[in-house]
């Protein structure tokens, strides 16, 4: 009776846990010719509880009076996930199908799959279990409505993690033993794809030069798991598809897409033009390494480089590369330096790159000295001519010199007005000057030493010195008024001058003598 109790239990909390599951089973048409027919079903997840697939259940009908011929159907075995073992491969040619009833009849090999093995069915996209095709012996209008109705017993075998055993997941609606009897929904497409329309394609596009079929572009409708493939025409129907290698002209071009042998109906057009190619070259001369904004590309020697093709202006690069190099100049300079070449003022030493020039950058090497000033206290009368800078200065004042080490000189200038004492002098022939010590022996002004800016003038007369002689005859000695000396012997003898005349003495003395007469007398 518990065991009995206990398996109510278990069941009923297994029931509640796979009505967690929701499962969606969907036939999809892909494409058809005129005497076959493709379409795949799609496994989506649409629970909160993951699933993995084991095996599949087709049955159902399709819609009537799609031909008179007799109709086969068989898995097309192209499935691409490599761990799905060439699922739904079956072994036969042709599967299961009722001609009465219109059904197509098929059920998978349940052993293919383990619960190791077998794939996630994932949300979204989910995951194409299984690619079909059906034929007929005659014809059916291509692209027709084809229509599926799933029969009851459609189902899916899945694995339901983590439990290791087979449920089957019967559709909503339908009652039965099953575990989940009302986890799947099924669907079934009535339009087809490919009859919707022609693959998208630009409606022009531009070649450089040769171009070929293959260098076309459309993008193709994706049909899950294949794609479709282009094939391209130059007549919007009919005619033979042009081949991947065949050159293009300027013109219009049609495009069509293909999947499983199924060709849409409809073509995209697109407008061709072939332009001429052509190249744009710039020479460029750089130094070291050079980036060509073109292509975003650096270089680092010289060669001719091809770049990005605009409007067939393909662009072609002449690069001249030059090394790199400097030039160096050493300066010393005072307080502060400003560099002619980049226009910078400089306070402090130091190395400073400048300009670059034909690939040379100039450089800066710099002393910077403080400056002083060194200054000189000089008074002078009237003017004073400096030989530090040979300038004349008529005024007190401060005045700059020349500068050496960093030294500038300085004249702190006092001048004092000059000013002349002129003294009259009148003299005979010559004239000495005690004051310099010079002899002067004509007339005019002369200029002696100056003190305290007061220069000592002469304003002298040289009279021509002249002499009067008296001739003098004396008997033994002579007085000459003219001096009062008395004289004893002959000779010239120099007396006073007045007013330049010099008096001179002619002198002659005899000897005195007695000559005694006698005389009688009477």
């Amino acid at each position: 009776m518990k065991f009995l109790l206990f398996s109510c239990l278990f069941l009923l909390f297994s029931l509640q846990y796979v009505r967690a599951q929701q499962l969606v089973m969907s036939l999809e048409w892909i494409c058809s010719t005129t005497n076959t027919a493709d379409f795949q079903v799609r496994l989506t997840n649409t629970g909160s509880v993951p699933l993995t697939f084991n095996a599949l259940i087709i049955r159902g009908v399709h819609a009537p009076t799609l031909t008179t011929g007799s109709i086969s159907w068989q898995a097309l075995n192209d499935n691409s996930l490599p761990g799905w073992l060439n699922w739904p491969n079956t072994g036969t040619v042709n599967l299961p199908y009722n001609a009465t009833t219109r059904q197509l009849n098929f059920s998978s090999n349940v052993t293919i799959f383990t619960s190791v093995t077998a794939p996630n069915v994932p949300t979204g996209s989910g995951v194409v279990t299984g690619t079909f095709r059906m034929s007929t012996t005659t014809t059916w209008t291509q692209n027709s409505n084809f229509g599926f109705v799933w029969a009851a017993t459609g189902a899916v075998n899945n694995y339901i993690t983590p439990d290791n055993f087979v449920t089957s997941f019967q559709q909503i609606g339908l009652s039965g033993n099953q575990i989940c009897g009302q986890c799947l929904t099924v669907t079934a497409s009535i339009a087809q794809p490919l009859n919707l329309s022609a693959p998208t394609s630009p409606a022009n596009l531009s070649f450089c030069g040769a171009a070929t079929v293959s260098d076309l572009s459309a993008s193709p409708l994706y049909i899950s798991p294949q794609i479709a493939s282009i094939l391209w025409y130059d007549t919007p129907t009919g005619g033979t598809a042009l081949s991947p290698t065949a050159l293009l002209t300027s013109g219009t071009y049609y495009a069509a897409q293909m999947v499983n042998g199924c060709e849409s109906v409809s073509r995209a057009a697109t407008t061709v033009s072939i332009i001429p190619s052509t190249t744009n070259t710039t020479p460029i001369s750089a130094c070291g390494t050079y980036t060509w904004a073109n292509n975003g590309q650096t270089y680092t020697t010289s060669g001719t480089y091809t770049g990005a093709t605009v409007n067939c202006v393909t662009e072609t690069l002449d690069l001249t590369i030059t090394p790199n190099t400097t030039n160096t100049t050493p300066i010393s300079a005072c307080g502060t330096y400003s560099w002619a070449n980049n226009g910078q003022t400089y306070t402090a030493s130091g190395i400073y790159s400048g300009t670059t020039t034909n690939c040379v950058t100039e450089t800066l090497n710099l002393t910077i000295t403080p400056s002083t000033i060194n200054t000189t206290l000089i008074s002078s009368c009237g003017s004073y001519t400096w030989l530090n800078n040979s300038q004349t200065y008529t005024a007190s004042g401060i005045y700059s010199g020349t500068t050496s080490n960093c030294v500038t000189e300085t004249l702190n200038l006092t001048v004092t007005p000059s000013t002349n004492n002129t003294t009259l002098i009148s003299a005979c022939g010559t004239y000495t000057w005690v004051n310099n010590g010079q002899t002067y022996t004509t007339s005019g002004i002369y200029s002696g030493t100056t003190t305290n800016c007061v220069t000592q003038t002469i304003d002298l007369t040289i009279i021509p010195s002249t002499i009067n002689t008296t001739p003098i005859g004396s008997c033994g000695t002579y007085t000459w008024a003219n001096n009062g000396q008395t004289y004893t012997a002959s000779g010239t003898y120099s007396g006073t001058t007045t007013n330049c005349i010099t008096e001179t003495l002619n002198l002659t003395i005899t000897p005195s003598t007695t000559n005694t007469t006698p005389i009688s007398a009477c």
